[in-house]
């Protein structure tokens, strides 16, 4: 597939809500085997405690559901169980409201390898389009832009990345910041999910670009930290809150809010409300004036 090229007619602003779920699924896969062979094996070599799967047998209940096995033994039934647990674990369905360090680093190195490779991608595949140095270009032509695939596909995976984590929360013990994180991850989603729909794909893509940035480093120093690196996690936490600043209290106010803000009710000669109602019910969205000069 040639990433470059533009989809001239009709521009992929169908996508379904849901669509991205199975490749969000393979990303959890991805993710369960790098923290099992990966991760973790460098987190213990590093100096983090190998978690302990405690005695299910000493957990209330936990058996009832295998009593109708009476020839198995309840050695064996706790030996199952723990292996049970321990996979389920792996799938971010954690038995426990605080995981370990090594569970912790384990996530931390997953989100930083994504949040960097979403940034160097993003810097990739935007650096040689003009509307991203020219923020009102954004707008020019709206909504008749041709998305082109490489940036379909980087608003897909992100969006799928999204639902990988939305998932992993609804499937795992409920943490006391539960709802904060199901509210960003859902809104997250939707925002994404909107940008390409109703063809605001151009802003859309510079704001995922934007706010992944500090996420580097905001997972460096977790990473850090849980290796009590002292100065090491210093160094990435000053910088992540540097970027931070930058990115999302300069950048993201002061150049793609404002340009939205300002020249959007110059360059747009259309009736945003109809845009987004067709966007959202129909998934086309095409000028009015063409369907009636059809007619004719």
């Amino acid at each position: 597939m040639d990433f470059t090229t533009e989809r001239s007619q009709n521009p992929p602003v169908t996508m379904s809500f849901f669509y991205p779920i199975p490749v969000a699924l393979s990303l959890l896969i991805l993710r369960i085997l790098l923290e099992k062979f990966y991760f973790e094996p460098i987190g213990i070599k590093l100096g983090l405690e190998a978690p302990i799967i405690h005695p299910i047998k000493n957990r209330k209940g936990t058996l009832s559901f295998l009593k109708w096995l009476p020839h198995i033994s309840i050695n064996s039934k706790v030996y199952y169980l723990s292996t049970l647990q321990n996979f389920l674990e792996n799938f971010g369905i954690e038995s426990s409201p605080k995981p370990s360090k090594l569970s912790k680093f384990s996530k931390s190195i997953w989100q930083l390898i994504f949040f960097t490779f979403t940034f160097i991608t993003g810097m990739i595949i935007l650096w040689n389009k003009s509307w991203f140095w020219i923020l009102k270009e954004c707008w020019v032509g709206y909504p008749h832009q041709n998305l082109t695939d490489d940036v379909w596909v980087y608003n897909f995976m992100n969006i799928a990345f999204y639902w990988s984590l939305l998932i992993t929360l609804l499937v795992g013990t409920k943490k006391k910041d539960f709802n904060e994180n199901a509210i960003h991850h859902s809104v997250a989603i939707l925002l994404i999910y909107l940008s390409v729909n109703c063809q605001c794909f151009r802003i859309g893509t510079i704001i995922i670009v934007d706010l992944s940035v500090s996420d580097v480093f905001l997972e460096a120093s977790k990473i850090a930290n849980y290796l009590e690196y002292n100065k090491t996690c210093t160094a990435c936490f000053i910088l992540f809150t540097i970027i931070w600043i930058i990115s999302r209290w300069v950048v993201f106010p002061f150049w793609i809010i404002h340009n939205t803000l300002f020249h959007v009710p110059k360059v747009l000669p259309i009736n945003l409300k109809w845009v987004i109602k067709r966007g959202l019910t129909e998934g086309d969205i095409r000028d009015v004036r063409s369907d009636s000069e059809n007619d004719n």
